[in-house]
């Protein structure tokens, strides 16, 4: 889950249920918030959906000092497989989902 954050935030849990296929509960969220690792992004295009970013508190624990040090899995040669919303904006999105 925060790997699927880190990569595509600003993103909202809606979509990230789309990426698990299955509903993404305000429990685990409410968790991932409590420990400091997301906080609230900015405001989502869709009305009453929240969206979520990572903290400096997730960079400080995964021994980073900014988003991109986060491995580049397309140049170590794997493909993402991008699927919905997130498939439209690029990046690193299909990590969220699987690998071919």
């Amino acid at each position: 889950m925060l790997m699927c954050i880190a990569y595509v935030q600003p993103i909202t849990r809606g979509e990230l249920s789309s990426f698990f296929g299955k509903e993404v509960s305000r429990d685990l969220i409410g968790v991932l918030r409590a420990q400091d690792f997301i906080a609230s992004g900015p405001r989502s295009p869709q009305p009453g959906a929240h969206t979520y970013v990572t903290t400096k508190n997730f960079l400080s624990q995964f021994g980073l000092d900014t988003l991109r040090q986060l491995p580049d899995f397309e140049a170590r040669g794997r493909r993402p497989v991008l699927q919905g919303e997130v498939a439209r904006r690029g990046h690193h999105a299909g990590i969220c989902r699987c690998w071919l």
